[in-house]
């Protein structure tokens, strides 16, 4: 929306929290609700009500519906990727397909 500020939020999940990747990266993945009282603190001290959220994981589109105060705008969950297929042979033969941004959840 143009008309409205809108929180943006990228919740990591996919390919790149599996035990081993966070290892090596030495990152730890969390759900949406980590995120969630801060996203509560922003939201009433900017009167923002619509989140963009990207995310590999349908679990974290399923978690919005936790949170119904919010107007969840999303890229919609990619199909899972089989787990012998690499994520760029997957996204080479269109195993994953965008859904349209801005549908509401």
């Amino acid at each position: 929306p143009t008309d409205r500020k809108v929180l943006g939020l990228h919740v990591r999940l996919g390919d790149a929290c599996t035990d081993e990747t966070q290892t090596w990266r030495g990152v730890t993945c969390y759900p949406l609700s980590h995120f969630m009282d801060k996203i509560k603190e922003v939201s009433k001290m900017y009167g923002i009500r619509d989140i963009f959220l990207v995310s590999e994981s349908s679990k974290t589109f399923e978690e919005t519906k936790e949170y119904p105060e919010f107007n969840w705008i999303t890229n919609g969950a990619p199909p899972a990727i089989p787990k012998n297929v690499a994520i760029e042979q997957a996204l080479l033969s269109k195993l994953s397909s965008p859904q349209k941004v801005g549908e509401r959840w």
